[in-house]
C-alpha cells in the first residue's frame, strides 16, 4: 500500500504535498478572481513562499500564491500575490494584517487592480 506524503506546517497541520504544488503554481490571468487577490510588498530575502501561506491560510483557504523570482538569482523580487478562495477572505485579512512587521519590515498589502478591457 502507498503511504501517501505529506508537508509539517509550522502550525501543526499537514498539507499533502500533491496540493502545494498547486498553490505555488502561478495560475493564468484568466482563471484568477482579481477579487479575492492582493499584492503583499515589502518582503524581506529571508521570507518565503511557504512562510507567507503559513501566515495567509490563517484567515482563508487560498487558492494560489506566487512570489516572482529573479532570473539569474533565483530569489524573490520583494513582493508576490495570493489568491483566496473567496473576496471576503481577502478583505478580512487585510484588516487584520494592517501594521504587521515581517523580518522588522512593515508588510504591504492592496486589492489587485481589476484591469478592464477599453471599449471599442
Amino acid at each position: 500500500m502507498m503511504e501517501k506524503k505529506n508537508f509539517r506546517l509550522m502550525s501543526g497541520n499537514h498539507l499533502p504535498l500533491h496540493r502545494m504544488s498547486t498553490i505555488f503554481k502561478k495560475v493564468p490571468d484568466s482563471e484568477r478572481n482579481a477579487l479575492a487577490s492582493l499584492y503583499f510588498g515589502n518582503i524581506d530575502p529571508q521570507v518565503t513562499e511557504l512562510l507567507m501561506y503559513e501566515l495567509f491560510v490563517q484567515f482563508g483557504p487560498i487558492k494560489s500564491i506566487n512570489m516572482p523570482k529573479d532570473r539569474i538569482l533565483k530569489t524573490h523580487q520583494g513582493y508576490g500575490f495570493v489568491e483566496f478562495k473567496n473576496k471576503d477572505d481577502a478583505k478580512y485579512t487585510m484588516d487584520i494584517l494592517r501594521g504587521v512587521r515581517l523580518y522588522g519590515k512593515a508588510l504591504k498589502l492592496k486589492e489587485v487592480d481589476i484591469k478592464t478591457s477599453p471599449s471599442k
